[in-house]
């Protein structure tokens, strides 16, 4: 039997913040400046939240909503087809993260 160790929502919160910390120059590099402003300002109220505030819910929401709504980000989330690692595949791989992060702090 395989040892499953689970996150918890405490960490799964820090990694999302640093994980859009990662994803924020990416963004600016492709020319998204609304969703950039957008998801900066997010992630600077989820910074300084706790697992227990009320507005996580509504911030991680909107989070996911700039990859599933008007932003489109999800579309920068590629499935690799070859060994070598390129630019897109750093993109794709820094907005999966994020989506990821916030969807398991989703409830």
């Amino acid at each position: 039997m395989a040892l499953v160790i689970k996150r918890s929502p405490e960490a799964s919160l820090k990694d999302l913040v640093k994980a859009i910390d990662a994803f924020l120059p990416h963004l600016n590099d492709l020319g998204e400046k609304e969703a950039f402003t957008d998801l900066t300002a997010i992630n600077i109220k989820l910074a300084s939240m706790s697992i227990t505030s009320t507005d996580l819910q509504a911030n991680v929401a909107a989070v996911i909503d700039t990859f599933e709504g008007d932003h489109e980000l999800s579309a920068y989330i590629i499935n690799r087809k070859s060994d070598e690692w390129s630019e897109k595949d750093l993109i794709s791989q820094a907005a999966a993260r994020v989506l990821n992060l916030s969807r398991r702090l989703k409830k």
